[in-house]
């Protein structure tokens, strides 16, 4: 009934969960904001390709899905109705549909509830260190009422830029957040790997040298080999962004620059022209 989602991820509706992963992940990196900063149109891309995601990959979300197509999120109420009309078997949820085009979807179930369910949402920003270690926010909530309230919220571990979270607060309260993540001034996001950019006085990089690098995951020395080009770059496996729901990291990408003096020193003025003559 439901195939939109699949369609979205280049999948079959049969397809696995591991293909499932595979697939979005894939996605994720050639539409991911970070790498397309000036294309709104593929920016909208990827948050439909995490929203498939965000469905699929979630067992009961995805059976919901596979059942009643785009009303999905009616799941219970369209099945509660189906079992209530003297368990036909001729009861077809198209037919009940198809005759109230004109009405609101939750004016339908409105007789199911006393209290209309509320659905407020908001963007929340996070920083590196909240993606690595998850965290807890606070939002401000306001009701029908415009009764003001702060809730607080939890924000797993290995969230991206863009993700949407359902946060079910109450009974009557559900929060949909998008996740922004806070610019950082020594590392750069690219999907799961971070990227950091060090500069090096350029004979270090001729001759070799050793480098403490600062990560999230803690310090370790990198040895930079003679004769390292610039803008060259290292790969550091397992020291990037956490992956999300998942116990694995992304990597840690070193992009090494030459830096060059603004000033020759009394003496090295001989030494350049020898090696240039050369």
């Amino acid at each position: 009934m439901g195939n939109e989602y699949y369609k979205v991820l280049g999948l079959a509706k049969n397809a696995s969960e591991k293909e499932i992963k595979i697939a979005f992940r894939k996605l994720a990196r050639k539409y991911h904001p970070d790498v397309n900063q000036n294309d709104d149109e593929l920016k909208n891309k990827f948050l439909k390709i995490n929203e498939a995601y965000e469905v699929l990959s979630d067992k009961k979300t995805r059976r919901d899905y596979d059942e009643f197509g785009e009303k999905w999120k009616h799941a219970e109420q369209l099945r509660s109705m189906r079992t209530g009309f003297n368990n036909s078997a001729s009861f077809d949820m198209h037919d009940l549909f198809s005759g109230m085009r004109n009405h609101n979807i939750n004016d339908i179930f409105s007789f199911n509830s006393n209290r209309q369910k509320l659905k407020q949402k908001c963007d929340i920003f996070v920083t590196i260190e909240e993606i690595y270690a998850g965290t807890k926010k606070m939002i401000n909530l306001s009701d029908s009422t415009k009764t003001s309230k702060n809730i607080e919220v939890t924000i797993p571990k290995g969230v991206r830029e863009g993700q949407k979270l359902k946060l079910k607060i109450k009974n009557d309260i559900q929060i949909i957040v998008t996740v922004k993540i806070k610019k950082n001034k020594q590392f750069m996001i690219n999907g799961e790997n971070l990227i950091k950019t060090i500069r090096l006085p350029y004979i270090d990089m001729i001759l070799g040298t050793e480098i403490k690098i600062d990560s999230y995951k803690g310090s370790f020395m990198l040895t930079i080999p003679k004769l390292t080009q610039n803008d060259q770059i290292f790969r550091i496996p397992n020291k990037g962004l956490p992956f999300y729901k998942e116990n694995r990291h992304g990597n840690l990408l070193i992009k090494v620059t030459a830096e060059l003096p603004n000033k020759i020193h009394e003496g090295e003025q001989e030494i350049y022209e020898k090696l240039k003559s050369k």
